[in-house]
């Protein structure tokens, strides 16, 4: 529930589906849940990629909203290893409220995924009388999230920068403040997590790294999935990190390359794939 782009790779001329909270509902999916994605989507041409693509990977589009004028966007820049660096981002100006139909279908799901990306944080506790709720802060540090965490199932966090024992300090720390998981992803150097009071630090697998994007949304995807199967918390997040490593592998977050829109004007034919080719 929440945030969408497109990201946009000016050096390619590609443009690719994205955000944390999309991310995560077609991860989810391919990790083997059903999944359902609610968010504001833009009347143009890369609102209407991002809904087809939804459609593709069979996740449930029931709740998405369209709104005039162009979709959220982020231009991303690649450095020689892989790693993405965010020159722009235009969100949508519009925030999701709660409708009785959303509530429907947040309390039929195991779990619903926001983040500090989706401006969700007001809905927080309503979410949390309907499902169990998973809250991605990224860079956002205890401060911003302190007021979310006793409302929390789990808390993700960017570890980018941190050593591993400030990447256990910040996990036992969030923890204490609520969550029954707290996941703190650190890029190539692995991830810690706490499961119920319990730390495992989890190496990154090898990978043939050409775009590091989305790799963070994947392994929280597939390690809460995890959970949510009884996988213990090793075995969980052993197979989540060769699902991230997997999607360091190619660009953009799970593929569905287009060509790079910046024209409000152009409308997407919704018979056609990635390519533009008639499907």
């Amino acid at each position: 529930m929440g945030d969408n782009v497109v990201d946009r790779y000016p050096d390619t001329g590609l443009e690719y589906p994205g955000g944390n909270a999309y991310n995560v509902a077609v991860f989810a999916r391919r990790a083997g849940a059903a999944g359902a994605y609610l968010g504001i989507v833009g009347a143009d041409a890369s609102g209407d990629h991002l809904v087809n693509v939804l459609r593709r990977e069979d996740v449930d589009v029931s709740r998405v909203r369209r709104v005039p004028g162009p979709n959220s966007y982020a231009v991303v820049h690649l450095t020689p290893g892989g790693n993405r660096e965010f020159a722009a981002w235009e969100p949508i100006p519009d925030r999701l409220t709660l409708e009785p139909e959303d509530r429907e279908l947040v309390a039929r799901a195991d779990l619903v995924h926001t983040g500090h990306a989706s401006f969700t944080e007001s809905l927080v506790p309503s979410l949390a009388e309907l499902a169990l709720v998973s809250f991605d802060f990224s860079y956002r540090g205890l401060d911003y999230a302190e007021p979310l965490l006793p409302h929390l199932w789990s808390a993700t966090f960017s570890g980018a920068g941190l050593t591993a024992g400030q990447a256990r300090e910040l996990a036992t720390t969030a923890q204490g403040r609520g969550p029954k998981v707290v996941l703190v992803t650190r890029g190539a150097q692995g991830a810690v997590v706490a499961v119920d009071g319990v730390l495992h630090e989890e190496p990154a697998a090898p990978a043939d790294v050409v775009d590091t994007l989305g790799a963070g949304d994947a392994f929280a995807a597939r390690f809460l999935i995890g959970l949510l199967r009884g996988e213990e918390a090793k075995e969980a997040a052993a197979a989540a990190a060769g699902f991230a490593a997997r999607v360091c592998e190619s660009f953009g977050a799970f593929g569905h390359a287009r060509s790079m829109v910046t024209s409000t004007s152009e409308t997407a034919d919704p018979n056609t794939d990635a390519r533009g080719e008639q499907r």
